[in-house]
């Protein structure tokens, strides 16, 4: 499955990801959907909006789904140090409640 903003596809759209994942049901989600630093400095919110909204729209549509796991993949720019480790955590407001992607999660 691919979604591609170059044929109108937008990842911060629910209903298209959510259709999208129905129609495959992956068991595994990658996420690589971003805007790089030029275009997120020419167009702040577009940038928040593609980075952030449609990362949460991911994670969430992805658990709805029933996908057992996700990759995402960020950049150095995403950090100030070199070699950094981000840890999610279920409190955070923009992931889902609940991140237990075990197969006995009820």
């Amino acid at each position: 499955m691919t979604l591609d903003a170059a044929h109108g596809d937008d990842v911060t759209d629910a209903v298209s990801v959510r259709a999208a994942l129905a129609e495959f049901a992956p068991g595994s989600v990658v996420h690589l959907a971003a805007l790089l630093t030029p275009e997120c400095e020419s167009d702040p919110p577009k940038g928040v909006a593609v980075n952030c909204v449609g990362t949460a729209v991911v994670l969430h549509e992805s658990l709805r789904a029933g996908a057992k796991s996700v990759v995402f993949t960020s950049s150095i720019a995403a950090s100030s140090r070199a070699a950094s480790t981000v840890r999610l955590r279920p409190s955070a407001s923009i992931l889902p409640q609940r991140l237990d992607w075990s197969p006995q999660a009820g």
